[in-house]
């Protein structure tokens, strides 16, 4: 700069240390579109009390983890998006872009109906955009949230949003586990293997992502026609008995997950059951410490979903590769259904000196197609989610494994 006659340096502020890693083609080019993975879990207890421990615990969770502070950066410089983190020492100012205390003109409570609560989250800031509108911006990949019950002093809820395209189902349970105390704190490797990861996807001849598919049909639950969404638990004792007829046919036993997927394929009567399924453990380079998007999707038709040992049998082998197309066929009719179990592996909320009253995952895009969902959304046991613009719940509970409602004030 200069002044008179003189030149005078101006010094420019000092930049963040900063680590930038590549992300997969299927996370930077397949996940564009795609909502982020959200839950929402409400507690009764004291909310400022809970706010400041889930704070503590966020910062030590990203002092292992800094990724989770990153943004996501595409440039002319790399071929795929960019995940760029700090490589410094986590600040507060760090936390407090991604820990937020009453999210301006958020207002949730579980006397609220579901699809309510979905709308009021998709126009709030807890909940993080969609991966394209995610790119080159000030975001990070994810944000928690504690929001206050107006009609309870002594009640809350806990929004997790985390972007889809750095993470799945299981990295997202994992890292909620860590931050809500279910878990032990531990870094997850966040290096993505790129090319073996490509050649994962190309060996697993069914793994023709219907992502892309997805795109052109999800709307916002404001603008879509009305869905309707039902949640029961699943009756045991129906699966049982169901487990025993097959095992009448002298099969292996079958697990509760391909009974569902059984019974779901031959009620909806869908060309096409599209279930994601986790690779972690089955591959060398992919481990149960491994953060990012490991799943292929596979395609369950009628022939498969028949009985359910046929499904068992789809899930655990290499699928014909000169059906790919036809399946995928299928799955574009929109006669089909997405089917995920999250029962494994998504832990409760659990916050010190507070009760759990119920936690659920949040599609605020629902795709042109039928949802089920198998997770657990309170200490009662494993649930089933409908989402449908064609059943209703007395459908759901005469076709399905069900017994039970689960919270009529918010699933109706």
């Amino acid at each position: 700069m200069f002044i008179g006659s003189q030149t005078v340096a101006v010094e420019s502020p000092p930049q963040p240390e900063v680590t930038s890693i590549p992300l997969s083609d299927y996370e930077s080019f397949e996940l564009l579109d795609v909502q982020s993975i959200c839950s929402v879990a409400f507690l009764n207890g004291n909310p400022q009390g809970a706010a400041a421990h889930i704070r503590d615990r966020y910062k030590a969770v990203a002092e292992a983890n800094p990724w989770l502070l990153g943004r996501l950066v595409r440039n002319r410089n790399h071929r795929t998006l960019q995940l760029v983190y700090p490589a410094g020492p986590i600040s507060e100012e760090m936390i407090d872009q991604a820990f937020w205390n009453d999210p301006p003109g958020l207002n949730i409570n579980p006397n609220m109906p579901y699809t309510r609560i979905a709308a009021a989250l998709a126009t709030s800031e807890a909940c993080l955009p969609s991966g394209k509108a995610h790119i080159n911006t000030d975001k990070l990949v994810t944000r928690i949230s504690v929001s206050s019950d107006a009609t309870n002093v002594m009640a809350f809820c806990v929004i997790m949003s985390m972007s889809h395209i750095v993470a799945d189902g299981y990295t997202y349970a994992k890292i909620m586990g860590m931050i809500s105390g279910a878990g032990k704190i531990a870094a997850l490797i966040p290096t993505r293997n790129v090319e073996q990861d490509a050649i994962m996807r190309e060996r697993v001849h069914d793994s023709v992502n219907c992502v892309s598919i997805l795109r052109s049909w999800c709307v916002s639950l404001c603008c879509a026609k009305p869905v309707n969404v039902s949640v029961r638990r699943v009756d045991h004792s129906k699966i049982a008995s169901i487990r025993a007829r097959a095992r009448t046919r002298g099969t292996r036993p079958v697990t509760p997950n391909a009974i569902i997927i059984s019974e779901l394929g031959r009620a909806l009567n869908s060309s096409v059951v599209l279930v994601p399924c986790g690779q972690r453990g089955l591959w060398d380079h992919i481990t149960p410490h491994h953060a990012g998007n490991y799943q292929i999707d596979r395609f369950i038709d009628k022939y498969s979903y028949a009985v359910p040992e046929s499904v068992q049998h789809a899930l655990q082998t290499r699928p014909d590769c000169g059906r790919k197309a036809s399946l995928l066929l299928d799955f574009a009719s929109r006669n089909a259904c997405v089917y995920t179990d999250l029962s494994g592996f998504t832990p409760l909320f659990s916050i010190p000196y507070c009760e759990h009253v119920i936690q659920f995952y949040v599609f605020y895009e629902v795709p042109g197609l039928d949802i089920c969902q198998f997770f657990k959304c309170d200490s009662e046991g494993t649930c089933l989610m409908l989402i449908s613009s064609q059943h209703d719940d007395r459908w759901f509970s005469e076709n399905m494994p069900v017994c039970d409602r689960v919270s009529r004030s918010i699933f109706g």
